[in-house]
């Protein structure tokens, strides 16, 4: 198979195109990314991520209500579409295990980000309701400007954040209990989660004053004794001190003969026959001796000459 992430009119201008290719092999499985797809009016446009985010209707629903549109950290929409590609050409290859042919998986970025945002498109189809920016808060309905399943959001806490989500009737007993205000089970404001959305900003300053004086470490512990969903917005730095990942050894140690011992990330998933094994980075040339000779069948006179006039 091949995998390649050029503007569309590049790979048919090297005389590569899918079409030239299958003649070639009829087996072969050609997955294209481009910002916009193969076809379509956008195809030959340009695009970064936050071109992608905002085209794909991602952007518009996050952040605060009175506050611009806002992206995610990172390159979201890149990551989303190298997962979509390589589950739509693993199924490209089980389709070649029945049919014996390969063909032509097409990916776009901005398809790739609209992935991210089904559930609201659905709720527009079904309902009619555009979605709304509402900061930390599950959803807010544009005809009654209330969340659903409430309180569930982002916190402060003392010296950070935590998550909660206690969006059944259980859930937001255990939490009532736990912060010790029996009175709120007994208040027609919140007596169910629709009730607590529309009086969310009540809900979420008690939240708020209950927490103020906890850490985002002793709030976890106590909602876990106590059955309450919270869940620590760690720092990249608090990462590397998480008892869940250190028990699992996930970040590992690697020598390099230049930048010396650093910690990696590990693997996202263990297969129990085939272990995953850290390395480093290979050195510029390292492998030259092996590639050029071994496996492309240049003798060393050639390997020296070539690296004599700079080629290599």
């Amino acid at each position: 198979m091949v995998v390649e992430s050029f503007a569309p009119r590049v790979m048919p201008g090297l005389g590569l195109s899918y079409e030239t290719l299958a003649g070639l092999n009829p087996r072969l499985i050609v997955t294209s990314l481009s910002n916009f797809g193969q076809d379509g009016p956008y195809r030959d446009w340009k695009a970064q991520d936050i071109t992608e985010y905002a085209l794909g209707g991602l952007m518009y629903v996050i952040g605060d209500p009175d506050r611009e549109p806002l992206k995610s950290g990172g390159s979201q929409a890149q990551y989303q579409a190298g997962l979509v590609a390589a589950i739509g050409t693993m199924a490209a290859l089980n389709c070649r295990d029945v049919s014996g042919l390969g063909q032509h998986v097409d990916i776009s970025i901005m398809e790739s980000v609209l992935n991210l945002v089904a559930r609201l498109m659905t709720i527009y189809f079904y309902e009619g309701v555009n979605g709304l920016r509402n900061g930390s808060r599950y959803m807010r309905r544009s005809d009654s400007c209330h969340t659903r399943n409430h309180p569930t959001g982002i916190y402060p806490c003392k010296d950070g954040y935590i998550g909660l989500a206690a969006q059944t009737q259980a859930q937001w007993e255990s939490l009532c209990v736990m912060m010790e205000r029996a009175d709120l089970l007994t208040d027609e404001r919140f007596k169910d989660a629709s009730s607590r959305g529309v009086h969310a900003d009540e809900v979420d300053a008690i939240i708020a004053d209950w927490l103020k004086d906890k850490s985002p470490g002793d709030a976890f512990e106590l909602g876990g004794s106590c059955r309450v969903p919270f869940g620590i917005v760690n720092s990249i730095a608090d990462l590397f001190d998480d008892a869940q990942l250190r028990e699992r050894a996930y970040f590992q140690e690697v020598e390099h003969a230049v930048a010396g011992k650093l910690r990696y990330p590990g693997a996202p998933f263990r297969m129990a026959e085939s272990a995953w094994r850290p390395g480093r980075a290979p050195l510029l040339g390292e492998h030259n001796e092996e590639t050029f000779c071994q496996r492309l069948g240049y003798s060393r006179q050639d390997l020296v000459r070539l690296r004599q006039a700079g080629i290599i």
